[in-house]
């Protein structure tokens, strides 16, 4: 009976996954100049990655370099000054922000680690936050003491921020994320974090 419950909730959480795949997008510019961010400090992409072994696809945030490092991976490029050009390339002409990558090795690189709930939760946190706060005020999630500790939710507060038309990218020596123009401050968040679910 457990079993099968567990694989209705596989399958229904396997075929959800396209549907979600392009909920929101990029805008061009925040888009174009994350994936010319060369600093130590990456920007963040929103993208959809797509499995061609299993056929799912998720839209994501990860840092613009992840990116390039998985295109590295697929096309077996070098790190020579051709190979990092060609992968600027390919990243930079893909309008719709959809990679399909095959090798599994390329898929590691911009793994999804956060679920569809966290990143509903992280929008229910941020929600009574405006985007003049989250550009003047500080409050770093990822320590932790904070419900939302870890990498995994660094994604997806990229992601919900980009939805709302920023740019973020991560600290280098921090790992926080921070929006572009905010004058390095990582962005402010409630206190308060709806519940874990």
């Amino acid at each position: 009976m457990l079993t099968a419950r567990i694989l209705k909730a596989l399958f229904l959480y396997a075929i959800a996954l396209p549907a979600m795949a392009a909920e929101h997008v990029q805008s061009t510019a925040s888009y174009e100049a994350a994936i010319g961010n060369l600093s130590t400090a990456p920007s963040y992409v929103m993208v959809t990655i797509a499995d061609a072994n299993t056929g799912l696809e998720r839209q994501t945030c990860t840092t613009a370099n992840f990116l390039a490092g998985a295109i590295h991976f697929e096309y077996g490029l070098g790190y020579d000054h051709a190979g990092l050009k060609r992968a600027t390339e390919l990243a930079l002409s893909n309008t719709s922000h959809r990679f399909v990558f095959t090798k599994q090795a390329a898929l590691n690189n911009v793994s999804i680690e956060f679920t569809p709930q966290d990143l509903r939760d992280v929008r229910t946190w941020l929600a009574p936050v405006s985007n003049q706060e989250l550009m003047a005020g500080a409050h770093p999630w990822t320590d932790r003491d904070t419900p939302y500790a870890g990498r995994r939710y660094r994604s997806a507060v990229a992601c919900v921020l980009i939805e709302r038309g920023l740019s973020p990218y991560m600290a280098d020596l921090t790992g926080q994320v921070v929006v572009a123009g905010s004058k390095d401050i990582p962005v402010h968040a409630p206190s308060q974090a709806p519940a874990q679910h």
